[in-house]
């Protein structure tokens, strides 16, 4: 497999050293900040938002937005935030506001600038990942001295410790090695069993690390009773959901999603699975093809760590299998025909 060459910012979230390093906006913490106008594609999009109705009750961002968020604002709350506020957990504890993302946007490269603002709430959820995490841990902890009186542990070693705990029990079996080498003969050069299965043990475990870590930070914006503006919300679920993927899972039809690229590991092995599948429910299954690389912010928000990377939607939009490296056509047969492509 080949691994992505996306920004460190934004790395698919759930890798542990971009939570743990830096990055982000530790020294946000604890304080209010000043609010700026977005820029005109934004304020266009806020103006559109503002003519829609609101939802009646106010809601989580995943129930008003199914597909909008990807980690730690999936179960926060929509609501009414003052001016230039984006995100908050308590009036004065911390915040994320448009000047922030104006920061954001202004440091992306030139050539991601518009799938920047396109995927604007996936920018700040990523950036507001670190600092929610620490404040977990602090609380858990009672990490909370100012590091200028002395006696606190740097931010970086609270996150570390608190990650550790959530993932101290994570183990990968041998049966789970044999079967990765079993399907991924071609991506492991033909290598034996032996030569290989500490490296895919490695790598396995940093999978399964990542991904605990992943549904924990799903969960956290809700235990921690973070709050997303609720225009700003449906704003950008309108710009986020104009996508090739997304359009893919909101139709009536099950989808395949393959996030791949012609350079991955020679010839890309991908296509001849999708035309199969096109051929065989043409009016049933919508397939999607995207080149990873350059589309890297899609990429992360479909936490694609790895190319190829293929995933299943059933009717709805929910997330029914996913595979990173190769997978047979029997595999690939059997979750499409479970996901109801039938």
């Amino acid at each position: 497999m080949k691994a992505l060459a996306i920004p460190l910012t934004l790395v698919a979230l759930g890798l542990v050293a971009l939570y743990v390093e830096g990055g982000g906006l530790g020294d946000t913490v604890g304080r209010p900040r000043p609010a700026v106008c977005g820029c005109a594609l934004q304020q266009a999009a806020f103006a559109a938002a503002e003519a829609g109705a609101r939802p009646e009750r106010l809601q989580t961002v995943t129930e008003a937005y199914p597909q909008l968020a990807s980690g730690v604002l999936t179960r926060a709350r929509l609501g009414d935030l003052p001016k230039g506020v984006l995100v908050q957990r308590g009036q004065w504890e911390w915040e994320m506001t448009r000047a922030d993302l104006d920061r954001i946007l202004s440091q992306m490269p030139p050539h991601l600038a518009d799938e920047a603002r396109q995927n604007a709430f996936f920018l700040i959820e990523n950036e507001a990942t670190r600092p929610l995490l620490l404040l977990a841990a602090r609380e858990q902890t009672g990490a909370d001295r100012p590091q200028d009186q002395g006696g606190a542990p740097p931010d970086h070693e609270v996150i570390a410790s608190y990650l550790e705990g959530v993932t101290k029990d994570v183990q990968v079996a041998d049966e789970e090695v044999r079967a990765f080498h079993a399907s991924n003969t071609a991506l492991l050069g033909g290598a034996a069993l032996d030569e290989v299965k500490d490296q895919i043990r490695a790598f396995l475990l940093d999978e399964k690390r990542n991904q605990r870590i992943d549904d924990h930070i799903t969960d956290l914006g809700g235990k921690m009773d973070v709050v997303v503006d609720v225009t700003w919300a449906k704003q950008q679920a309108a710009l986020a959901g104009d996508n090739p993927v997304n359009r893919a899972r909101s139709g009536d039809q099950v989808a395949l999603v393959a996030f791949s690229g012609s350079g991955c590991c020679g010839p890309d092995r991908v296509q001849p699975l999708l035309d199969t599948a096109r051929r065989r429910w043409p009016e049933r299954l919508a397939v999607v093809y995207i080149e990873a690389q350059r589309q890297p912010i899609l990429a992360a928000r479909y936490r694609v760590r790895s190319i190829p990377t293929l995933l299943v939607y059933e009717k709805g939009g929910k997330e029914v299998a996913r595979w990173q490296g190769e997978v047979g056509w029997k595999d690939l047969q059997g979750a499409l025909e479970r996901a109801g492509v039938q």
